[in-house]
């Protein structure tokens, strides 16, 4: 009998604390999760593996969030791909700049956990 293969989860942030703290609370519930520094870093991870679901922040070197789901969304393959934008910008325009890029959903920072959970398995496939 084959195991399932695991759900694998892609966050991009480029603060180290904040992958840790996002890879503690999914690795709870026994997700595999892989992490990248920038949006250049996510679209080469994106290219070799199979993801359930990306949690992307929006303010990073080299290639912001935005920019990113942009550029993934324009790739056949990753369309429906399920995004959440993590931002500490909370204002309506940037939760709209976020959704014009291509992203299913967005969370302002600090992160209501309980929150991000909820989304995640509403975005994921089944």
């Amino acid at each position: 009998m084959s195991l399932p293969e695991p759900v694998k989860f892609l966050i991009v942030d480029d603060l180290p604390e904040n992958i840790r703290a996002l890879e503690a609370l999914l690795k709870r519930d026994d997700l595999e999760v892989h992490a990248a520094r920038s949006g250049r870093e996510a679209l080469e991870l994106l290219l070799c593996n199979d993801y359930a679901l990306a949690l992307l922040d929006v303010q990073m070197p080299e290639m912001d969030g935005i920019t990113a789901t942009r550029e993934i969304r324009s790739r056949e393959g990753f369309k429906r791909l399920p995004i959440i934008m993590l931002t500490a910008k909370a204002m309506a325009d940037d939760q709209a700049q976020c959704l014009a890029a291509g992203a299913n959903d967005y969370l302002a920072k600090p992160l209501d956990l309980d929150k991000l959970l909820s989304l995640s398995r509403v975005w994921m496939p089944r």
